[in-house]
């Protein structure tokens, strides 16, 4: 089978730099190499999940997917074939990470954009992010060579505490020190929310009440550099750091935007973390309860316009999570 383009240039990659085929971490030395690295990297790389460990271990077994001639420890593909990662930690626990991403359409837009803002984002100090080594482009391709993380997954219940204490502090001083603007609710929220509600199930009146409010009052609401996609997958927990990683969906818009979405990606779970941002909101809004208020129902309006079955969880999560 002829290899997709991604694999030849990752191929040609190896063989222009010289890479050497790379060792397991001398804490799996002990086991079977190739099991080893799977395990190493479901454990220490965020990102790999128990999904991809599962279809590794049944495309190996079935002898189905291409094979990936590579001097990584593991390579991660995205399943449309647009973006890969290849680790090659070394034996004293460090190591480096090759990203490789399609460099037209969307994708590559994406991450000339995200290249941009990495280095704003280490001129600005407030965010933990593993530092880059080399960029280029070379072909259809864009290559990042940054430092790997030994790190693993953020897990809403065991992290959520370690989010709140460690996390949540770097979007606020990202947001602060990138500077903060007010623009009116209805700036960056549908106003047309509670007409698109009205003909959803489920909807309780209190909650109809409390979204009228947020959009007859429109109160200022604050602006910043967001990250735009705070989800597990993006967040790292090293042995000493938290990571935010892949700003690749970065906007400037309403914090609460970019805050609630950890937290309502698993509603039943996020009360801790959306209580926390609450408090966030509050405070950036000035101290303004109401104001907070109004930006939590026009989120979780979005969220139910967005996927209507959903709409008892997430008035749930509301009601947890409202300050009045």
């Amino acid at each position: 089978m002829t290899p997709h383009p991604i694999i030849k240039a990752l191929e040609e990659y190896e063989a222009a730099a010289n890479i050497k085929a790379v060792a397991a971490p001398p804490f799996f030395a002990w086991r079977e190499p190739w099991l080893a690295r799977q395990l190493w990297l479901q454990g220490c790389v965020p990102g790999y999940s128990h999904a991809d460990f599962l279809r590794n271990v049944l495309s190996r077994l079935s002898c189905r997917g291409q094979k990936i001639a590579s001097r990584a420890s593991a390579v991660q593909l995205k399943h449309d074939m647009t973006r890969l990662r290849a680790f090659y930690p070394d034996k004293a626990g460090g190591g480096y990470c090759v990203k490789i991403v399609q460099a037209d359409g969307v994708t590559g837009s994406r991450m000339r954009e995200e290249l941009k803002l990495r280095g704003r984002l280490a001129v600005l100090g407030t965010v933990t992010i593993p530092a880059m080594r080399e960029t280029f482009e070379r072909g259809n391709y864009i290559y990042l060579i940054e430092d790997i993380i030994i790190g693993r997954r953020f897990d809403f219940r065991r992290d959520a505490d370690d989010y709140i204490a460690r996390g949540l502090p770097q979007m606020v001083a990202t947001y602060n020190k990138a500077g903060i603007t007010f623009e009116p609710l209805s700036a960056h929220f549908d106003a047309a929310l509670p007409a698109r509600l009205s003909g959803i199930k489920n909807i309780a009146p209190d909650f109809v009440a409390a979204l009228d409010a947020a959009f007859a009052n429109n109160p200022a609401v604050p602006v910043s550099l967001c990250h735009g996609d705070l989800l597990p997958s993006n967040l790292c927990i090293g042995k000493d750091a938290f990571y935010l990683l892949d700003w690749d969906r970065s906007f400037t818009g309403a914090i609460a935007r970019d805050l609630l979405r950890l937290p309502m990606k698993y509603p039943a779970q996020g009360g801790r973390v959306g209580a926390a941002v609450m408090a966030v909101l509050r405070t950036a809004s000035g101290g303004d309860a109401a104001a907070a208020d109004a930006q939590l129902a026009a989120y979780v309006a979005q969220r139910i316009a967005d996927t209507p079955e959903k709409a008892l969880i997430y008035q749930s999560f509301w009601r947890r999570c409202r300050l009045a």
